[in-house]
């Protein structure tokens, strides 16, 4: 058995399509599926990006679902100018706890110019804003964490502002009627929308794909 965590349900969308069996259902305040992947029972939660929400969600399965593996995955943005969109990079909850390659922000880095500041200042080549808080966590409740992201922005890309209208970061929910008002007091804003969104599906597919590869492991 194994427990799968996502900050948003976008990213955890291809991988819950993989399963066979699914069912939704209720524990704690993020959304829960259950279902079999190979021959694994996993179940998959939404968490939310960064505090409290992270963690507030992950402590119910953390507590509640049987055996020790836990998988955080997710979009995470490239502080390296050396990786690209679409690459998988992984952590054990040790290394986001001490000295690994990703950095837990508390906000989104979404400049080049802040992404370049930030691996100047840290040297780690990724940024998230979860995987110091859920680690911390699992080590509490005596989980072994692994972390898979994928590179969803590259350190010359900059993210659009208006991607802060498809989540409430204060409630950790996502917010698709808000983003469709703003797309249509915003028409300008579609075509780049559509892009990003093209550009993140390969990224979708193979986190779900890793995903699936890591809990077949059984490690």
């Amino acid at each position: 058995m194994a427990l799968i965590l996502f900050p948003t349900k976008f990213e955890a969308e291809p991988f819950i399509q993989s399963l066979d069996n699914a069912v939704k259902y209720d524990m704690g305040e993020g959304e829960t599926w259950v279902g079999e992947s190979g021959r694994t029972t996993v179940h998959v939660v939404i968490i939310g990006m960064g505090l409290p929400h992270c963690v507030n969600r992950a402590k119910p399965p953390l507590e509640l679902v049987k055996g020790k593996r836990v998988f955080l995955a997710g979009f995470a943005g490239a502080l390296d100018p050396a990786l690209q969109r679409g690459e998988i990079v992984t952590e054990t909850g040790e290394g986001a706890l001490g000295d690994g390659k990703i950095y837990t922000a508390d906000k989104v880095i979404n400049t080049p110019e802040a992404k370049a500041q930030l691996f100047a200042q840290t040297g780690k080549p990724v940024v998230d804003m979860e995987s110091a808080h859920v680690a911390k966590a699992a080590e509490e409740a005596g989980k072994t964490l692994t972390i898979i992201r994928g590179i969803s922005d590259t350190a010359a890309e900059p993210l659009p502002d208006f991607l802060s209208k498809g989540y409430d970061q204060a409630k950790g929910k996502e917010t698709p009627l808000r983003m469709a008002g703003h797309m249509a007091t915003h028409p300008g804003d579609i075509g780049k929308m559509k892009a990003l969104l093209a550009s993140w599906e390969p990224v979708r597919k193979a986190i779900a794909e890793a995903v699936t590869a890591a809990v077949a492991d059984g490690k």
